[in-house]
């Protein structure tokens, strides 16, 4: 007996736990989670303070195949950009959520608006797509993500972009409080370090469902 039947009997609760089910494109979302040019270009911010930001833009491909098979199926697309200060040049920030960072060299500090708030060219949204600046980790802070979703019947969120211990994680946690189901593209994903990017994976991979690309679109072609 699996998993997920055990939870539905005891609970009686309606469980997804096939990836048919989860990935199903009538109720499913792709997002794309910061993958602007503060991070994932070699003239943003990240690269010129030192970071090694290749692992972040080696999942650029993979993205790109999965945002070119979702909006076939017709999957709304959404992404986040991450942005520290609004268009006024005010901080958005406070003392705890610096803190997260208080042992970096060098802290990110970006404004709406500017290109290095910027998704990406590479990964550039289409004109149906919604972009949402947000100034948490979480896509659902402070956003109308939420509503978003619930109008169009989602219940499945599949992320992708970074980092992977950061903006995806905080996420996913995030979304399932919400009510939705947080499927994570493992290998659509990234951090700065590999260290990074296998503890944040190694978590959500305990709590979260989590899919190859491969699997993802094979459950998308499938319907």
């Amino acid at each position: 007996m699996g998993v997920g039947i055990l939870i539905m009997m005891l609970n009686g609760v309606e469980v997804f736990d096939k990836p048919g089910e989860l990935l199903d494109p009538r109720h499913t979302a792709l997002l794309v989670i910061d993958m602007q040019n503060e991070i994932a270009s070699d003239k943003g911010g990240y690269f010129q303070h030192g970071y090694d930001i290749g692992r972040v833009r080696s999942i650029i491909p993979t993205i790109q195949t999965l945002l070119q098979a979702g909006r076939g199926r017709k999957i709304p697309v959404v992404y986040t950009e991450f942005v520290h200060r609004d268009r006024r040049g005010v901080s958005q920030m406070d003392g705890p959520t610096v803190y997260l960072h208080r042992n970096e060299a060098w802290v990110s500090d970006v404004t709406e608006g500017t290109w290095q708030a910027q998704t990406v060219d590479e990964l550039g949204p289409a004109p149906d797509d919604l972009v949402l600046q947000k100034s948490r980790a979480s896509a659902l802070h402070g956003t109308y993500l939420d509503n978003f979703l619930r109008s169009r019947g989602i219940q499945t969120i599949v992320l992708t972009g970074c980092l992977t211990d950061g903006c995806v994680l905080r996420t996913a946690v995030h979304a399932t409080e919400c009510g939705y189901y947080a499927a994570v593209a493992k290998d659509a994903v990234g951090s700065l370090t590999a260290e990074k990017h296998d503890l944040g994976l190694k978590y959500m991979a305990m709590k979260f469902p989590v899919f190859s690309s491969d699997e993802i679109l094979a459950a998308w072609k499938s319907r």
